[in-house]
Order: structure tokens, then C-alpha cells, then sequence
């Protein structure tokens, strides 16, 4: 990226004469485009910072209910913001009739930029998905599901700590793309989308899960998965069935983790072949066909669900989502809360217990050779709980027998 290392891929000089902002924030440079955005560097008179400014792709005006589904997203988007793996949105609007979203200018460039330099550890590449399957997994306790993830949405920051891009922003581009095609196209970048996205069928937080899984294989291996035999634990993350795959994005890293590897610097490969990809999933004829004939109805009950929100800034007062780990000094059990106002159920279930709070997820293990394992997971007051513990997993049935039936959403790891 030279001396202008972005998360988005800048290109060659590009004139800023189309460029229309608010008043508050004077561009400075077009940081990247492509066919849905435009991203610019400009710097916030009013607070004296620089900022990337998310600005929808021209041919995107043709629809009408747009605005109130940008609008959606960049709310729900801003709350996510304020986990600490997540870009933070700053504001939103609409200038020149066209939508745009004021997210944190990160200076360390993307997981993509740094795969195609080559030159990072596995220990480093572990670090990241951390911070990334931390994102996620916080952002599915509060309903949202990413849909694009890949390496140029994985941004760094001057600690080399990722930061999600684009949380939500997939779903509001996806329904307006279909209402102006018309055609039923699989949406998603080529490579990175799990087999039911393929077919054209709603994603869910087990599909970024799997996405996750790509990234991963291609972080550690230096390149994608291509359908051949990857490994107990990519075999399981990589599943065609939604089902079969990790519980939580945090439990796949984790076992990844405690997988013996190679440690050596890795460097990306030759992307595999489309036939190679192809192995993996197909997006058949059949599924597209389902997509034409479901566009219409998708597209009417997103209409209907987001002409009512009104597009402007973005209220800061919205209850934030939060990771934080509950464990003791003196053994491996471990319980992980995500969700708004988990850090209240950390503070109750660690006064109950006599354990100790850390924020994020933070597994603790006082005997380093043990490995911690997911022992179950549970759904409560919004919240999503993960408990582990090692192989005894004594104390983690325990607490795991403290939910209801109900409550426990699986177990085991």
C-alpha cells in the first residue's frame, strides 16, 4: 500500500470533482470504489480528525427505499461500532441525494493488503481471527448477520488489531441489488461465501461462520480451501450443513488454537481455480431460479419493514453490545457473555461465583496444558453464553446445568 496503506484498496490518483460532502467534512482523497460504494479520506473540521466517508455507488439512486434501509444498517452498524473489534460509526446521512456513512480513517491498511505482502506469523494470523470471530460472535447476539466477510473487510488499526468493516451494510446493498437487477443473482465475493449463500438462500450467523472458516484456511495455509481433505477442524467448520459447524466463532478458533501447525511466516498462494472453488459448493441453476421467484416477495417485506425509519444521525444513545469472560484463579472453566448489558451478567455470575472479570474474550487457563474446549452454549435475556472448561470439563457440566433446557442452544465442542 506504499505510504497510503487503507483498508480499502485506493486507486491512482483519483480526482475528487464528483465528491460531494457535507461541509463538515472537506475530502481529501478517494480512498477505493467499486460497484455498490465509494470510499473517501476527509477530515472533520468540527472535530479536527480524519474519517473514511462511505458514500453509496451512483446507480443505487434509482431506488427509493435505499435510504431508509442504509439508514437501518448504519444504526445498527454504530452499535456494534463500540465493541472493540468493530469499525465505529460516527454518523450517517444523505448529501446530494446520495447516502453516506462516517466510520473511523483505519491507518494499518486490511488482512488483505497484508496476506498479499506475505511476511505474518501464525500466531499473528490467530490474533486476528480472534478479534474477528469476537466481532461476530457479538454481532449475532444482537441479530446481525455480516454476509460479506473477507480479508479487505478485516481492517487494522496502529496495533495491528482488527476491526469488522461493513457489519450490515451487505443486507441493505444485497435487497437494493436485487430490486434493480431483477435477475436473482448470488450476491457475495467469489470464494469466501458459504454453500447455502450460494444457492441463493437467506444467511445466518452459521453461514459468517463459515466464511470465517475460508478466511482462516487461507490466513494459515495461504490459500483458500478447494474441497479436499483440510483437517478435523476446517473438515467441521467447512460443513455443508449449517448444523454440523462450530456453535460460535470464538469455539472454531479456538480449536484452532489447540491444532498442532506449522509455524512458519505465511505467504498468500495462487488463489485455487473456479472448478477448485466449484468443489467446494456450486450456486446451481436451480438456486437462481429461487432467487428470481422469491425476489419480489424479499424485496416487498424489506420495503415494508424499512420505509417507516427516517435517515439521519445516528444516535449515539443506542445500548452498546459487549463480549466479557467470568472465570476463577484456581481451575480452567470459563464462561464467555455476549450481548447488550452482558458486563451486568458478568458482574452478577462473578459475585455469585467469587470469580474475576476480564472484558473481550478472554479464556484463562492457570495449567497451560490442558486444552480448553466449548463444554455448552446457552441463549438468556438476550444474552449468549459460552461455557468452557478443559478435558474434565468437572466444573464446566456444572455451570452448563445451570440453564434450562431451553435456555442451552448446544453441547459439546
Amino acid at each position: 500500500m506504499g505510504a497510503d496503506p487503507t483498508g480499502w484498496r485506493p486507486t491512482a490518483r483519483l480526482a475528487l470533482m464528483n465528491v460531494r460532502l457535507p461541509d463538515r467534512y472537506r475530502p481529501i482523497r478517494v480512498l477505493g470504489h467499486g460497484a455498490t460504494a465509494e470510499v473517501v479520506l476527509a477530515h472533520d473540521e468540527a472535530l479536527d480528525r480524519d474519517v473514511a466517508v462511505k458514500l453509496l455507488a451512483e446507480g443505487f439512486r434509482g431506488d427509493p427505499s435505499v435510504p431508509a434501509r442504509f439508514a437501518r444498517e448504519a444504526v445498527l452498524a454504530a452499535r456494534l461500532g463500540r465493541h472493540p473489534h468493530v469499525v465505529t460509526i460516527h454518523d450517517a446521512g444523505e448529501w446530494d441525494g446520495r447516502p453516506f456513512i462516517v466510520m473511523d480513517f483505519l491507518p494499518g491498511g486490511s488482512v488483505d493488503d497484508r496476506l498479499a505482502a506475505g511476511g505474518f506469523t501464525r500466531a499473528q494470523a490467530l490474533q486476528w481471527l480472534g478479534d474477528t470471530a469476537d466481532a461476530i460472535d457479538a454481532a449475532h447476539a444482537a441479530g446481525v448477520v455480516h454476509r460479506d466477510l473477507k480479508p479487505a473487510n478485516l481492517l487494522l488499526d496502529e496495533d495491528d488489531r482488527v476491526h469488522v468493516a461493513d457489519f450490515g451494510i451487505a443486507r441493505a446493498l444485497d435487497e437494493a441489488q436485487k430490486r434493480l437487477t431483477w435477475t436473482g443473482t448470488i450476491l457475495g465475493t467469489a470464494g469466501y461465501l458459504s454453500p447455502e449463500q450460494a444457492r441463493g438462500e437467506v444467511a445466518t450467523p452459521s453461514s459468517d461462520r463459515y466464511t470465517l472458516a475460508v478466511v482462516a484456511h487461507e490466513l494459515l495455509h495461504g490459500v483458500r480451501p478447494d474441497g479436499r481433505a483440510v483437517g478435523r477442524v476446517f473438515d467441521r467448520a467447512l460443513s455443508a450443513d449449517p448444523e454440523r459447524r462450530f456453535p460460535t466463532a470464538a469455539a472454531f478458533v479456538d480449536a484452532l488454537e489447540h491444532t498442532a501447525a506449522p509455524t512458519a511466516v505465511v505467504r498468500r498462494q495462487t488463489p485455487p481455480d473456479p472448478t477448485a472453488i466449484l468443489r467446494r459448493h456450486r450456486a446451481t441453476e436451480r438456486a437462481r431460479r429461487f432467487g428470481r421467484r422469491t425476489a419480489a416477495l424479499a424485496i416487498a417485506a424489506a420495503v415494508a419493514s424499512f420505509l417507516a425509519l427516517a435517515f439521519g444521525y445516528v444516535s449515539a444513545a443506542e445500548p452498546a453490545v459487549v463480549t466479557c469472560t467470568v472465570s476463577p484463579t484456581d481451575h480452567d472453566a470459563n464462561l464467555v457473555v455476549s450481548g447488550v448489558g452482558a458486563n451486568d451478567y458478568c458482574s452478577n455470575r462473578a459475585q455469585d461465583l467469587t470469580w474475576r472479570i476480564r472484558q473481550g474474550f478472554s479464556l484463562r487457563s492457570p495449567d497451560l496444558h490442558e486444552q480448553l474446549t466449548l463444554v455448552c452454549s446457552a441463549r438468556t435475556r438476550g444474552l449468549r453464553i459460552a461455557v468452557y472448561d478443559d478435558g474434565g470439563r468437572r466444573i464446566g457440566h456444572v455451570l452448563c446445568g445451570s440453564f434450562t433446557g431451553d435456555q442451552l442452544a448446544s453441547s459439546g465442542a
